[in-house]
């Protein structure tokens, strides 16, 4: 993509955007799905078979291990280079903010978040 230019100087570990996060707590939920007709013209999901995943699973951070996706909604996030081993920018827990964040969420198992 074309990225994003910074007009003013940011430092390492400066802030680059703010972005709340809107949690996905199954990432099958990303699923598409083949289609056929149904006897009646009607369309039926074929869910044996994954045909690919909704793009918004480009912008979100997950672990292989969980069915938890983090997705950052901002106008600005989608421009910070995300790749996964040549970023530019981190995404890191807000410590000044406590009224959004709920430190004892992270301690709470995926079912919570449901």
């Amino acid at each position: 993509g074309r990225g994003a230019f910074a007009t003013r100087f940011i430092p390492k570990g400066g802030l680059v955007a703010p972005a709340p996060l809107v949690h996905i707590a199954d990432k099958s939920k990303t699923n598409m799905y083949a289609e056929t007709k149904g006897p009646t013209g009607n369309i039926i999901r074929d869910e044996e078979k994954v045909v690919h995943k909704q793009i918004i699973l480009n912008y979100c951070f997950g672990h292989p291990n969980s069915t938890l996706l983090l997705f950052p909604y901002s106008s600005n996030v989608v421009y910070i280079n995300h790749h996964s081993t040549e970023y530019n920018a981190k995404l890191r827990w807000t410590n000044d903010f406590d009224f959004y964040h709920h430190k004892d969420w992270l301690e709470k198992s995926v079912d919570f978040l449901e």
